[in-house]
Parts: structure tokens; C-alpha cells; sequence
């Protein structure tokens, strides 16, 4: 049979939980297992219909949770059982109550699913969310131990143990960060949503030259008002930056004199960084020049990403980076002559076509580049990718083949002295896996951790961006900026007072400024 999780496979499964209230919780569980199933809630979990019936109840008493699970399919009957003392130990509020019987229905599918389909749970557990680091925070800041925290994660959130450790190492890694000064300053983003060209898995806001080139411009001059004005807003509300990140798109396919400009613009009206970090991506090694190189180092640009995704050629062309292997090479001495002593390399597990040996190839080529941050992506086909609509003809690694480039990438990664320092994960991975951040020590991004773990609040400019305003309570508010270049130029006026207004009032009730 097809792997469980391949988008490929759609099993029709009948779905009964009680009390009924936990079905969507009980479809969740499915979902996370088998993306594209079908899924019917109006009876047949007990009969032989679909390819799988199945039903679960919960019942709660003063000692804990009791959850009781069946699976039948093809004629056989599984029954699994579980409880949970946990949660009627500890000083709980209702609303967590709630909360534990959602993630204990999800669970318990998940263990009705590998008993009755015979394919492993997922190597998360239940956990679907982008942040699974976050929660870990959240336990340790409520004073939970160690020790407990990882008994939750492998009892409730069925996490499996490579990856609680692995999640407990970057959390370790990132508590230096928050600090009470960190919560009130900013991070700035600014987005240059172009590129030379759209790779086919990217779901980014990212317009190809060839296409949306002539929009540039008024793009370029709606940014440069935004970044005059927004920072001269922060600045009279006393608020300082911890650091600058100019993202995208690819923002090097500005020329060397808009790049200046847009620098100057920055350094003269934006808070300074008191992290003095301040990365731009250059992840087209055909948008690098010396010249560019040059006007970043004069404004003090100190981290700099170079993203090759691969380094096999036959790859490259396929996705359409249009770029080649030689000049990633090339791009990373220029940036070596220039100065630059903090870069990022990006890689992209699970392309089509690539095998572990192809990614054994492609790390012993970005050995000799030795970046001092290396970022490892699993490929997610999302809907805005060209390639979410050939999901079924692509020849995808296996499951087994991504642990395998997953554990090639990670034990590069500690022979160069990286270590993981941040941890996200999407939904339609191929194989499941996380996305994660190595860095030498002292050149982690302080920007990422801010930005992924949402404990400092992120003013974002220009296309795409999504400025969002942390509060004390960890209540986070989102402003958005239009993806569409021209949208966002048309409505600078109103996003802008938008923007402003939500800065003075996240300033007053989340800083008491």
C-alpha cells in the first residue's frame, strides 16, 4: 500500500466519537495521519463499509480521563483503551480539561490508525502545529520540570523520543533570548516580494521578473515611504529594534543603487539593532554581485543567506532555480571577500527525484562552503506551489528515505560544530519532518527565534510582510500587508494608519509607554 501520509492516498474512513462534540477533534486526528482522507460522520463506523470504521469515547470522573478506541476494518476488530490520571493531579482549569480531551481523542486515532493500517504514527505525535517549541515554553515558564514536560510530550502528544529530544535542545538554545528587554523592543522585516524566477515548490509571496518586473518600481517607492514613516512613528514612541531582516522574495534582485538607497532609507530613519544583527537574503546566487555585497557591508549588514536548496545540478533545473551549482560557489567567495563571517546556506529536503545520496553530495559540496548557519527545510507541497497540482507524479523520497537524508543533515551538521537552535514545522511535508535551524555557537539569528517563537513583537514592511504585536499575555495581533505588489502600493496610505494605530496601542497596553 502507498505511504500513510503521501498525499496520494485518500482512505475512506467512518468516524463515531462520543460525547459528539470532540468529532471535528476526532477528523483532526485522521487528517494528521491521512491528509487527503475521506472521512464520513453519519454512521457506518461499526459495519464494513470504506476502507476503515472507527469510534472512540471519552468519559471523564474526578481522577482523570478514560478513553476507549475501535478500529474495524477488513472484517477485523481492534480495541484499544488509555487513561489519563495526569490531568486530575495537577491544578488544572476547566479549559485545559478541554484541551486534554481533545489531544487524547487525537492520540487515540493516531494509535487506531498504525494498529489497523500497520504504518507508523507520525514522528510528532498529534502535534500539527507550526511551533511545537512554544508550548515547550510555555510549560517551563508555568514552572513545569524538565522531566514532566518530556513525560507529556511522549504520553499526551505521542511525540516520538528523537524528536522530544531534539525539541528540548532548541528550546535550551533559545531561553537566553528572552529577556525583559527583548520583550520591549522589535524586530524589523522588511519584504521584497520578486524574483528572477518561481521555483515550483515555493508558496512564498514571490513574483517572477519576467512577469511582474514593471511593478518594481512603484513597489520600490511605496517601500521607501513606508520605512520613512513607520520608523519615524517608532521612533517617537521611544521603541528600539533588536534586529533588521530583509526578506522575501529575493531581495538582491534590487540593483546595487536601490539596494543603497533602501539601506540608507533604513539606517537613517529605523532604531538602530541593539543585537547589531541584520541579515539580508540573497538566496539566488545569480542576484549576487560584489557590488551589492559592497553597499551591504557599507551599511553594516553582518549575516547574510545564500540558499542553493541543492547542489545537484540536474535538481536545480528541475525546480526551476535557474541558477547553477557553480555559482553558489562563486557567490560565496565574493561574500567571503567581502567581509561577511556570519552566512546562512539553505537546503531543501524531499525534492523529486533526489535520493540520500544526492544530499550526501550536496554536503560534502557546502562542507568546503562552511556556512556558519545552515537551515534544512522539508519540502512542503502547499497550494500556491505549481507543484501541489502534480502531487501524484511526482517521484517524492519515501519516508524512509527522508529519515535517512534527515539523519545525513544532522550528523553534518554536529561535525561542523552546528547546533540546533530553531525548529518549525508545516503541514504537507514530505515524510513528516521539521524544519530546522544549526549555527555555530554565537551566530544564531536572534531574528528567527523572535520571529518563530512570537516573544517579541515584529514590525514588518513591504510586500507580504505580517507585522505582529506580542502582548504581555503571549496574545498576539497580526496587521498584514498585501502579498500583491500593486495592492500594497495602491493602499499604503490606509495600511499605514492601520499599522500606526495598532503600534500606539500595543505601545500603551502592552509597554505602558
Amino acid at each position: 500500500m502507498p505511504d500513510a501520509r503521501m498525499l496520494a492516498y485518500k482512505p475512506k474512513i467512518f468516524l463515531e466519537v462520543n460525547p459528539p462534540q470532540l468529532q471535528q477533534t476526532g477528523i483532526q486526528g485522521i487528517l494528521s495521519v491521512f491528509p487527503r482522507a475521506e472521512i464520513h460522520t453519519d454512521g457506518g463506523a461499526g459495519t464494513a463499509e470504506g476502507d476503515a470504521g472507527i469510534s472512540i469515547e471519552v468519559k471523564t470522573d474526578g481522577a482523570g480521563l478514560n478513553i476507549t478506541g475501535r478500529i474495524l476494518r477488513q472484517g477485523d476488530l481492534i480495541e484499544l483503551s488509555d487513561c489519563d490520571r495526569e490531568i486530575g493531579q495537577g491544578n488544572y482549569a476547566p479549559w485545559q480539561w478541554e484541551q486534554r480531551r481533545q489531544e487524547r481523542v487525537k492520540g487515540m486515532v493516531q494509535q487506531l490508525l498504525t494498529a489497523g493500517f500497520g504504518v507508523e504514527e507520525p514522528p510528532w505525535g498529534i502535534l500539527v502545529g507550526v511551533r511545537p517549541t512554544k508550548m515547550v515554553h510555555r510549560y517551563l515558564d508555568q514552572g513545569l520540570s524538565e522531566a514532566r514536560i518530556e513525560e507529556l510530550l511522549r504520553d499526551v502528544y505521542r511525540m516520538r523520543f528523537d524528536k522530544i529530544e531534539l525539541l528540548m535542545q532548541v528550546v535550551h538554545s533559545q531561553r537566553r533570548f528572552f529577556t525583559p528587554e527583548s520583550r520591549r523592543r522589535v524586530s524589523i522585516y522588511v519584504g521584497i516580494p520578486f524574483c528572477p524566477t518561481r521555483c515550483h515548490y515555493c508558496s512564498f509571496a514571490a513574483y517572477p521578473l519576467g512577469t511582474h518586473g514593471h511593478l518594481v518600481e512603484g513597489f520600490f517607492a511605496a517601500l521607501l515611504q513606508e520605512v520613512e514613516s513607520l520608523g519615524h512613528w517608532l521612533t517617537s514612541l521611544g521603541i528600539q529594534a533588536d534586529t533588521w531582516y530583509i526578506g522575501g522574495g529575493t531581495p538582491t534582485i534590487l540593483t546595487a543603487d536601490q539596494l543603497e538607497l533602501l539601506l540608507e532609507r533604513m539606517r537613517s530613519c529605523l532604531p538602530h539593532p541593539q543585537f547589531r544583527e541584520f541579515t539580508v537574503e540573497a538566496g539566488r546566487a545569480d542576484t549576487i554581485t560584489a557590488e551589492k555585497l559592497q553597499v551591504m557591508r557599507k551599511y553594516a549588514v553582518n549575516r547574510l543567506s545564500i540558499n542553493p536548496q541543492s547542489m545537484q545540478q540536474r535538481t536545480l533545473d528541475a525546480v526551476g532555480r535557474r541558477h547553477t551549482v557553480e555559482q553558489v560557489i562563486s557567490a560565496f567567495a565574493l561574500a567571503r571577500d567581502a567581509g561577511f563571517e556570519t552566512i546562512n546556506a539553505d537546503l531543501i529536503l524531499g525534492l523529486p527525484g533526489e535520493k540520500p545520496e544526492d544530499v550526501t553530495d550536496t554536503l560534502a559540496k557546502i562542507r568546503e562552503l562552511n556556512p556558519e548557519n545552515l537551515t534544512v527545510h522539508t519540502l512542503a507541497v502547499k497550494r500556491a506551489a505549481t507543484w501541489r497540482h502534480q502531487a501524484e507524479e511526482l517521484a517524492y523520497p519515501t519516508p524512509e528515505e527522508m529519515e535517512i537524508m534527515a539523519e545525513l543533515t544532522k550528523e553534518y551538521a554536529l561535525a561542523q560544530g552546528l547546533l540546533p537552535y530553531y525548529l518549525y514545522r508545516q503541514r504537507y511535508t514530505v515524510g513528516d519532518l521539521e524544519n530546522i535551524g544549526y549555527a555555530k555557537p554565537g551566530t544564531e539569528s536572534g531574528y528567527n527565534v523572535f520571529m518563530m517563537e512570537e516573544r517579541q513583537s515584529i514590525i514588518a514592511l513591504g510586500g507580504g510582510g505580517i507585522t505582529k504585536f506580542v502582548y504581555p499575555d503571549e496574545t498576539v495581533v497580526r496587521v498584514i500587508n498585501p502579498k500583491c505588489s500593486a495592492t500594497y502600493a495602491q493602499n499604503l496610505g490606509k495600511l499605514l494608519e492601520e499599522k500606526k494605530a495598532a503600534l500606539t496601542k500595543w505601545c500603551k497596553e502592552g509597554l505602558n509607554c
